[in-house]
């Protein structure tokens, strides 16, 4: 089972959390490469304000880009 990258740790600085929302399409690039799939999307709500981001494919063969209105299958995740 592959786990998910934490945004923000706890402990850091008060500032911390914006910083890496600040930074999420930078963190969700390496996500996808460390984790080795084609794309993903992310969005947090924060103080009644939604962040977004998006990074790689949909499809390796068709190499269509992810975005922020992509629709993922769900798979077996059910299974965990």
């Amino acid at each position: 089972m592959r786990s998910c990258m934490p945004i923000c740790e706890r402990g850091q600085p008060k500032g911390a959390t914006m910083s890496a929302i600040s930074d999420l399409p930078k963190i969700l690039k390496a996500g996808i490469k460390k984790h080795n799939v084609p794309g993903a999307t992310v969005a947090i709500y924060r103080n009644g304000r939604v962040t977004q981001s998006a990074a790689g494919v949909l499809n390796i063969d068709t190499k269509v880009s992810t975005t922020t209105e992509s629709v993922f299958q769900i798979g077996s995740i059910t299974k965990v």
